[in-house]
Order: structure tokens, then C-alpha cells, then sequence
């Protein structure tokens, strides 16, 4: 074994003995080892996670509008209309400063935005710490949920999870994982999962692919997204090109935790999976 070889196995060990130390101290969970990061890289990594673990352990909350210094910010009422994409630009340019991200869909209006950032936002409450190169994420949807677009989203992530054969997304996106779901759901995941993996055994690689959702319709704890997809990719063997292309309709069950999850499936080249009434 050449000295580097010696030296890298010692300090992997090490780094191995820090990760047990922060998951004891602070509850950290982490991944398996990436053993193609460099130990510098990797402790680096650990280094940002102890400073952010020891901040929050010693900070306070506070609102958004103390943390960014309770800034003078103008009614609504009072924004010409012609002003206001200058003022939302500043008060998000404000937020960014401070290590604030604001998610907001362009479903949303520009005076609705101006009105959540600089009022709903304000007094929301955020870890009164500053980690360099931590960032706190907001969504306007976890303040406002709108259970069609989230519907819809999880339409976008399951064909996506389909097409780049994505086993871990299509755990936390299929139903019937729950405890308390009822047997009919649960069986709808079962099946579900079974033609996904069928999918992804028959097909090799999945080089393009394209969906456009038509419509949404929510109906008490249903809901069922339709529209089109198209897909080419190669089998297994990476000779002979496939694809196909057709109608999609998903089929979700309101998750009991939030959200929605996928129970029933029709999407082109795939095993057509339909839930039990």
C-alpha cells in the first residue's frame, strides 16, 4: 500500500468519525460516504454543517422584518401600478441581501406578490442566525397551499421519476406507504410500483422526453391530471431505439401528511395502473 493510499484510508476514517460525532450531538442524518469527493472537500462539507448545527443550537427566532432591519416598505395601496415591478425587484434584492429566497409561481400576481412580500412575509418567523453560505428558503405556496398546482407538480415529478428511472422519487411519490391508507390504496401502490419497475427492467435509457399537463380536476381527496407525453430512449442492449407517445392521466389520493401521492397511472409505454373507486 503506497503512502498515499495509507495517508487517504486514515483520513476517511477520521471524517467517518466525525459524521457519527454530529449525528450523536446534533442529530445529524447523513448519506453514505461519496467516496469520489476528496477528504479536503468532505471535511469542508462537515466544517459548514457544524457552524450551521452550533448556530441554530444558539439562536433565537425573530421575524423576517427585524432580521432584514425593519425596512421602510410602502403600502400597496399606495404603488402606482406602473411602479410595482420596481418595487417587488427591491424588496426582493432586500431579502436576497440578507440570505433570504423567496419561491413565488407566476400564477401569482404582481400585486399579490408585492402585497405577501412586504407584509405576510414580514412577520413570518426565521432563525435569527447568519451562516455564510446557508440561505433561508420561503414558498409562497406553504403559505398560501393551492392544492391544483400542487396536484400538478406531482404529476411533472412522477412522469419525471418515470422517464429518469428514479426509484427514490417514486417512494415518496407513490401511495399507499402510509400507515392507516386503506386497502385499496394500498394495493394501487403495489401495483403501481410493480409496472414502474417493469418500465424501467424493459427499458434501457430514456434520452428525451417531453410532457405538457392539460388539465386538473380536484374532487374531494381526488385528483386526476391529464395531458401528453412523448419519450425515445434504447433498450437494455443500446442497439435497438424505442419510444412512444400518447395521452397521460394520473390518478392522486390526498396524502394524509400533505401534499398529494400518485395511486393510478396511464402514461405511454407504461403498464396502465387504475385504482380501485
Amino acid at each position: 500500500m503506497s503512502d498515499f493510499d495509507r495517508d487517504d484510508r486514515i483520513e476517511r476514517a477520521l471524517l467517518d468519525a466525525r459524521r457519527k460525532t454530529l449525528e450523536e450531538r446534533f442529530g445529524a442524518v447523513f448519506s453514505p460516504p461519496d467516496d469520489s469527493l476528496s477528504p479536503e472537500v468532505e471535511r469542508a462539507w462537515l466544517d459548514s454543517i457544524e457552524r450551521f448545527e452550533r448556530a441554530i443550537g444558539d439562536s433565537r427566532t425573530t421575524t423576517v422584518r427585524d432580521y432584514i432591519g425593519n425596512p421602510p416598505l410602502r403600502p400597496l395601496g399606495e404603488i402606482p401600478p406602473e411602479e410595482l415591478r420596481e418595487a417587488v425587484d427591491w424588496v426582493m434584492e432586500l431579502l436576497a441581501s440578507n440570505d433570504i429566497v423567496v419561491h413565488i409561481g407566476e400564477h401569482v400576481s404582481l400585486a399579490e406578490t408585492y402585497r405577501f412580500l412586504s407584509e405576510e412575509l414580514m412577520e413570518a418567523e426565521t432563525d435569527d442566525i447568519r451562516v455564510e453560505g446557508f440561505s433561508t428558503l420561503f414558498l409562497y405556496e406553504d403559505f398560501h397551499p393551492d392544492e391544483r398546482v400542487e396536484a400538478e407538480r406531482t404529476a411533472r415529478e412522477f412522469c419525471l421519476a418515470i422517464f429518469e428511472k428514479s426509484d427514490a422519487d417514486l417512494v415518496r411519490l407513490i401511495g399507499g406507504a402510509h400507515d392507516g391508507d386503506p386497502p385499496q390504496m394500498r394495493r394501487a401502490g403495489s401495483l403501481l410500483r410493480d409496472a414502474a419497475l417493469e418500465f424501467f427492467a424493459h427499458i434501457g435509457t430514456v434520452s428525451q422526453h417531453s410532457l405538457r399537463i392539460e388539465s386538473c380536476e380536484v374532487v374531494g381527496d381526488r385528483a386526476t391530471v391529464t395531458g401528453t407525453a412523448n419519450w425515445t430512449g434504447v433498450l437494455p442492449s443500446g442497439r435497438t431505439q424505442v419510444g412512444a407517445s400518447g395521452a397521460v392521466r394520473l390518478m392522486l389520493w390526498r396524502c394524509p401528511f400533505g401534499g398529494w401521492d400518485v395511486i393510478g397511472a396511464q402514461l405511454p409505454g407504461m403498464k396502465t395502473v387504475t385504482p380501485e373507486s
